[in-house]
Parts: structure tokens; C-alpha cells; sequence
């Protein structure tokens, strides 16, 4: 059926546009999305606070460099809808969170010779959580390509069909 379609029924039948768009989604492709935000923030927060400064202040800028990084996406469909809503409640999260940490004002205690390492890590953490958003996002956007071209082929196969009738009926006329 035409997405376009179902949201008007779903609108007809009393539903948001944002609760159709997120009834799409299931309970483990949100947990997927909330899960590759929070390994992204956790990457962007330990290459920040290596880099220098307080945790604070690598939560605050890892919490706007997820929030860009989720804004940024082009794609428009329910993976990034979730993904854009996500973002917020996961900054709320994490503002409560750095609200009450009595550890928010440290340095980083890394020994010289796990510098890399950790680096590495956070890298890797990074790469992870974009790989688990685009994967999630992709398919999505998949599918709904996928529809449209169904959508596409129908409307083909019916378009063919009545230039098939009308090529009939005009050969018949002529017949008579």
C-alpha cells in the first residue's frame, strides 16, 4: 500500500503524523538507533577529554557534535525522524547526568604508553556508532525506495493496461 496513503488513514483515524511515522519503526530498530547514539557520544566524549580539559566540557561538546552529526543527515525517513528525537532526549539524559556528576571537573588520568590505545578505542567507537546509524537509516530509506519503485511498476503495469484497452477498443471501432 502507498505510504502516502496509509498516513492519510492513520490521520483519518485520529493517529499523528509522528505516531504513524513511528509506528514504523520497531521496539529494537529505536533501541538500535538509541544504542548507536550513545556509542557515538561515548567515542566523540573520550577523544575530546584525551585531547585535554575537564569531562565536562567533553560531554557538553561530544553532546553538540551527536546532535549536528544527526542533523546533518539527509536522508528523511523514520530511522531519522527517531534519530533526530532521540538525540534530544539523550542530550536531557546526559545534562541530568552531568548535573550531578562529582567527577565532571577531572582531567583525564591516561598513562602516557595507553594514549593510542585509547585513541584507538574511542576511533573505533566513533566509526561504530555512524556505521550502526547509516546501517539503520539505509535500510530504511531502502525500503521506502523500495515501495516507491513497487508504487512506480504498478502505476506502469496500470498505465499499460489502458493504452492495451484503448489500442483494443480503437481496433474494434475500426473493425466496424
Amino acid at each position: 500500500m502507498d505510504m502516502d496513503f496509509e498516513k492519510t488513514l492513520a490521520m483519518l483515524g485520529g493517529q499523528s503524523p509522528n505516531e504513524f511515522t513511528k509506528s514504523r519503526l520497531q521496539d529494537a530498530d529505536r533501541q538500535q538507533i538509541d544504542d548507536a547514539i550513545e556509542i557515538l557520544f561515548s567515542g566523540l566524549a573520550l577523544q575530546k577529554w584525551l585531547r585535554g580539559g575537564i569531562l565536562r566540557d567533553a560531554w557538553e561538546s561530544a553532546l553538540d557534535v551527536v546532535r549536528a552529526t544527526i542533523f546533518e543527515i539527509q536522508i528523511n525517513n523514520p530511522a531519522t525522524s527517531y534519530a533526530r528525537e532521540a538525540v534530544f532526549f539523550h542530550r536531557r539524559k546526559w545534562h541530568v547526568k552531568i548535573m550531578y556528576a562529582t567527577h565532571a571537573n577531572e582531567t583525564i588520568s591516561c598513562p602516557e604508553n595507553k594514549r593510542d590505545e585509547w585513541a584507538q578505542n574511542a576511533a573505533t567507537k566513533i566509526q561504530n556508532g555512524l556505521d550502526m546509524l547509516q546501517h539503520k537509516i539505509t535500510e530504511f530509506e531502502t525500503a521506502d525506495a523500495a515501495q516507491r519503485n513497487t508504487k512506480k511498476a504498478t502505476e506502469n503495469i496500470i498505465w499499460k493496461e489502458i493504452q492495451l484497452t484503448r489500442e483494443n477498443e480503437h481496433v474494434r471501432e475500426r473493425e466496424k
